[in-house]
């Protein structure tokens, strides 16, 4: 115990006679150095500590960041690639060899690869991508590539060239997907547009396609050849610039109510065009909706049904001509009929009594006809029965039947026919119909012991009848509106039809007819018919159908 006593002892002697000896022989410059160096080692283990964390947390982040941008591509079904430039070697990830086919076995993809599973027709588009890539930097393109198995689809590809120092070209990144299933709906939907625009181009209605906000985007042929303007005047709201003025605030707060709301569209309206020409348009409209049932715009059509308001005036014009016109001489009818009643046995005179009746009958008859006659013209309903009958026998027939009128308000009627006229082929009852009017209405504008000449004549190959009267005559201005449908001339019947249903009848035997009159000189009216099967060499059953046509466009261009 002593000897270790004694050596613990001779140690801690030893280490204080160090001590000492360093307090004596190290200066204080020597230790601000040493403790300088201490803080040195100090500061950099612990940048080193500091930087260790660092690189570990950017490798974290790194870490997280791949697996999310591997999230994404799953997500997009994209696969990834990147081409080194110096080596040419590409990788790619597992995505990648998927959309080739490949769940394994694709090997080493190189540019060879990847030229071979592209369609050979796409690859001048694939080379110009590539060459506008090493300007632009960017690469984007959608081709075609022939799978493992055969298939064929149609990929995405997008990618960024990547420089390196000195600004040379390193690497190529990118990403590519199938949009196969997109490209299909895209042809489809194209298919469909052109399909649209075929069936809207040969429509024999007017089409038109809005946006959402009511915007045009499309009109079709016949939507310009009604409203009077191209497709680049309709587009937007230059479509409204063919309401008619009157109409134009009415339709534009309908339109607006219609697509602020997402309901339908049904109005009629009145367009002008540019000419100045008016029609009658019935508009329709409903929205294009989304599979959710979002509204995408509107689709609709404009249908001209000016012939169908002129018809439509037509059917109002009859019930009130009827409720007037015709009343008239019916009560003229029963009222002669009871005054014959009552004197019987008296000494009156029955025989004015019976022309007052039967004038008022032909003129109810004559009236109902006219409307008869008007309505099958129309509607083309009315066709020639033609058969051989002697001109000069109608002739004859029409004034016994116009006999009594005559007699009752006092004029002579007096015939000049022409014994060389032939027979010939025509409608009998429809040129009846044509003198009836023709002769009622010289009848009516005659004044009283006055007379009216019908004369009948061969012109070479022609036929002509004229119907002269006494009367007032016609001012020149009224001529031009003789022949009008529903004409208020002052010369025509109370219908404004008679006339109108003369010179389609006389036009639809291939014929013409004509006025001839001075103001206070009285009135010739005349037509002529060809003495042939037609008219100009033209066949029978034809003449009548062209008639109808002329009838049909001058009623559709009639203001209503």
């Amino acid at each position: 115990m002593d000897v270790e006593e004694a050596r613990r002892r001779r140690r801690r002697w030893s280490g204080l006679c160090c001590l000492r000896l360093l307090v004596i022989v190290i200066t204080p410059t020597t230790w601000v150095l040493l403790l300088a160096c201490a803080a040195l080692v100090a500061v950099s283990l612990q940048l080193r500590y500091r930087a260790r964390q660092e690189r570990s947390q950017m490798a974290r982040h790194l870490h997280e960041r791949e697996e999310r941008l591997a999230l994404v591509l799953e997500a997009a079904e994209m696969g990834w690639w990147e081409h080194d430039l110096r080596s040419g070697a590409i990788e790619r990830d597992r995505r990648h060899d998927q959309i080739y086919g490949y769940g394994s076995g694709l090997g080493e993809f190189t540019i060879e690869a990847f030229l071979r599973h592209a369609l050979p027709a796409d690859h001048d588009r694939i080379s110009a991508a590539i060459c506008a890539a090493a300007e632009t930097g960017r690469f984007s393109l959608e081709w075609r590539i022939r799978r493992k198995d055969g298939e064929i689809r149609w990929v995405e590809g997008h990618g960024k060239l990547e420089r390196d120092g000195a600004g040379e070209p390193a690497r190529f990144v990118g990403a590519i997907r199938d949009v196969t299933c997109r490209k299909v709906m895209e042809e489809a939907l194209r298919e469909s547009e052109e399909r649209f625009r075929q069936l809207a181009f040969a429509a024999p209605v007017g089409i038109f396609r809005t946006d959402l906000s009511g915007g045009c985007v499309y009109t079709n042929p016949r939507w310009h050849r009604l409203a009077g303007l191209s497709f680049e005047q309709s587009l937007g709201d230059g479509w409204a610039s063919a309401v008619h003025p009157e109409d134009r605030e009415r339709v534009l707060t309908e339109w607006r109510n219609a697509t602020h709301r997402g309901q339908e569209f049904d109005l009629e309206f009145r367009v002008r065009t540019p000419a100045g020409a008016v029609r009658w348009i019935q508009a329709h409209a409903g929205a294009i909706r989304s599979e959710r049932g979002e509204p995408l715009g509107y689709v609709g059509t404009n249908d001209d049904v000016t012939e169908k308001k002129a018809i439509e005036q037509l059917r109002r014009d009859v019930v009130s001509m009827l409720s007037h016109d015709i009343k008239n001489p019916l009560m003229a009818i029963r009222g002669y009929a009871e005054i014959l009643r009552e004197n019987l046995h008296d000494s009156c005179d029955a025989e004015a009594s019976i022309d007052a009746i039967e004038s008022a009958a032909e003129q109810a008859m004559s009236l109902a006809l006219n409307f008869l006659e008007a309505d099958r013209i129309e509607s083309g309903l009315l066709e020639l029965r033609r058969a051989r009958a002697s001109l000069n026998e109608i002739v004859e027939r029409v004034i016994g039947q116009q006999a009594a009128r005559a007699r009752f308000k006092g004029v002579q009627l007096r015939a000049d026919v022409d014994a060389a006229l032939p027979p010939f082929e025509l409608d009998r009852s429809l040129i009846e119909r044509v003198l009836a009017n023709l002769l009622s209405n010289a009848i009516k504008f005659s004044p009283a012991g006055g007379a009216v000449d019908v004369a009948t004549r061969r012109d070479g190959d022609r036929a002509t009848v004229s119907v002269r009267d006494h009367g007032p005559g016609i001012d020149a201005d009224n001529v031009s509106r003789l022949f009008q449908r529903y004409s208020r001339s002052g010369r025509s019947d109370s219908t404004g039809l008679g006339l109108f249903i003369v010179r389609t009848l006389v036009e639809a035997h291939g014929g013409s007819v004509g006025v001839e009159s001075e103001r206070g000189a009285g009135a010739v009216f005349a037509f002529s018919l060809p003495l042939g099967a037609a008219a100009a060499g033209e066949p029978c059953e034809r003449a009548a159908p062209r008639a109808w046509a002329r009838t049909r466009e001058r009623i559709a261009a009639a203001p209503v």
